[in-house]
């Protein structure tokens, strides 16, 4: 494990793991900030690289630009990446700066059940489950406490964005193109 960069004197927040294999595996936990240093993280990666987000707990707006640069980096040299375990604050950045996005294997989000009261924090895979997640839809889930059907403690519309959204937009191109 190490902790990657330094601003104004702090050091980071982030601490990486990276894995080598037939690909490279990338296990960030903490917070991406203005201190993170992920370019420099490129560095000896593996095609294709895959990044385990679960355990990043905030991203502001300088480690948001840090991200994009260092996605702008992996596909300069080549690398293909996506992600899994994606945190609700990385969904929340993928939701709102298009430039954040990758492909997602998998996700967190919150479930509610509305009759004991149970929030559930769910890693929803999308290979499972991707004909509602495409279609802009929540999966049904049954709770684990009471097995009552609990309900996507978001707006799906709007949560599920980083999935919906890009396919739309290939879907118009493909249109346009016929």
């Amino acid at each position: 494990m190490s902790m990657l960069g330094e601003a104004g004197g702090r050091r980071s927040k982030l601490v990486v793991e990276v894995t080598l294999g037939q690909g490279s595996e990338v296990k960030l936990r903490g917070q991406i900030d203005e201190t993170a240093d992920l370019v420099k993280l490129t560095k000896g990666l593996r095609n294709p690289v895959r990044f385990d987000l679960e355990g990043v707990d905030f991203i502001n707006s300088l480690g948001v630009r840090a991200w994009v640069h260092m996605l702008r980096t992996l596909k300069s040299l080549g690398l293909q990446a996506s992600a899994r375990r994606c945190s609700e604050a990385m969904v929340t950045q993928m939701n709102m700066v298009w430039e954040t996005r990758l492909p997602v294997e998998s996700f967190y989000t919150s479930y509610l059940c509305e009759a004991c009261g149970l929030l559930a924090k769910i890693c929803l895979e999308v290979a499972e489950h991707e004909g509602k997640l495409y279609a802009g839809e929540a999966p049904e889930l049954a709770c684990t406490r009471c097995g009552t059907q609990m309900l996507l403690d978001e707006f799906p519309e709007r949560y599920l964005l980083f999935l919906t959204e890009p396919r739309r937009l290939a879907a118009q191109q493909a249109a346009k193109k016929s």
